[in-house]
């Protein structure tokens, strides 16, 4: 059978959703099918493999369509956000009449509205909800990150709950591990002694409330527990004004030399800063309830406890309530209150990292989610 995988970036781009597009692609390969990676073109120059999975760049919709029919595609599978990548993806599968499934990883226009990107009146907004709509309604199948996407996305856009798969996020144990060695060398290189505690972030600067927790926490941590932050990050154009502003606030506050910005780093390396950590965040602004950011799994799988600041009833506070991997709050008061808790009894909280390890590797490994994928692929297109 052969896939293809439509995206917003593939590599050499990288992000959460090209390791789970990569995922996928290697998995149906090993089982015997042909999976190919398409993304947009952006006037680079872009390898045309990596690790043996074939990635085409198209130029528009046309270019797309007639490159579904060259490569006599027997299913699609469009991953979203943004809309832009499933909307042509759908449209294109009618077309030629094979079948798509459109993989919902955030909910692009709920999520841009929320963040105060767009405003829910104007026409651009309504424009995004339309082409996000018609997406969802006609894909043969929805693959989704969580139940509460799930419950979510039907509820907005009136979508059956029977169309819904979850194919949850997951992390790579094989890749994410905690190696002592290895973290030892990080903080030779960033100059951390071994003795002193390290909180860490990783992925994306826009969209977190990383500045929020700069200024609610950062002093009062280092001068009490003498902590140094790390952010391991993707540092580019688009991100360099963010990565500025938390510099100045590091500055204003005084704790250059604890603070620790470093980027981008290939996932094939992120488990040795993982290594080197002790506490990991994820601070989730207010209305992205529907956010499940895939770095917790990591943080897990390299036995780090989480300390999460994010909507309460959403889908990562779901999470923390059944399972006991860290602490979770809605507001930065009860956050810093929670986090010098924490750091004053380091070896009792990272306890809950090891029991996390224990979590991710039963329930939320990158294998067990590409296997639901292949099972609903192979149901879609008669091949069970």
């Amino acid at each position: 059978m052969k896939i293809g995988i439509v995206v917003g970036f593939a590599p050499p781009e990288f992000g959460a959703s090209v390791m789970r597009t990569i995922s996928f692609a290697k998995y149906f390969k090993e089982r015997g099918n042909d999976a190919i990676i398409f993304a947009p073109y952006r006037g680079d120059e872009y390898r045309q493999y990596y690790e043996g999975i074939k990635i085409v760049r198209y130029r528009g919709f046309w270019n797309l369509l007639n490159i579904f029919r060259n490569h006599k595609l027997d299913i699609v599978v469009a991953s979203t956000p943004p809309s832009t990548i499933t909307f042509p993806s759908v449209l294109a599968c009618k077309i030629i009449g094979i079948p798509v499934i459109v993989d919902i990883r955030d909910p692009w226009s709920y999520a841009e509205a929320k963040l105060g990107i767009i405003s829910t009146k104007s026409v651009a907004y309504k424009k995004k909800y339309f082409i996000e709509k018609f997406s969802y309604k006609y894909a043969d199948k929805l693959f989704v990150v969580s139940l509460y996407l799930k419950n979510m996305i039907s509820s907005k856009f009136n979508v059956s709950l029977q169309k819904f798969s979850v194919v949850m996020n997951g992390t790579e144990v094989s890749k994410f591990r905690r190696a002592e060695d290895e973290g030892a060398k990080v903080r030779g290189a960033l100059g951390i002694p071994h003795e002193n505690p390290v909180i860490i972030y990783t992925g994306i600067l826009g969209g977190k409330e990383l500045d929020k927790f700069l200024e609610s926490c950062g002093k009062e941590i280092i001068e009490k527990f003498n902590c140094h932050i790390l952010f391991t990050v993707i540092l580019d154009k688009w991100s360099s004004p963010i990565a500025k502003d938390l510099m100045n606030i590091v500055k204003k506050s005084g704790f250059q030399e604890n603070f620790h910005m470093v980027g981008p780093i290939h996932a094939s390396e992120m488990y040795k800063y993982l290594s080197a950590s002790d506490i990991g965040i994820n601070p989730l602004p207010e209305g992205i309830d529907y956010c499940f950011p895939v770095k917790t799994f990591d943080y897990l799988a390299c036995e780090i406890p989480i300390a999460c600041k994010a909507p309460k009833d959403g889908a990562l506070y779901r999470f923390m309530q059944e399972y006991d991997v860290g602490f979770f709050t809605d507001s930065w008061i009860d956050f810093k209150k929670k986090l010098l808790d924490a750091l004053d009894d380091l070896k009792t909280f990272k306890e809950k990292g090891i029991y996390g390890k224990e979590v991710v590797t039963e329930k939320f490994t990158r294998e067990k989610a590409n296997e639901i994928a292949m099972m609903e692929i192979n149901k879609i297109a008669g091949r069970e």
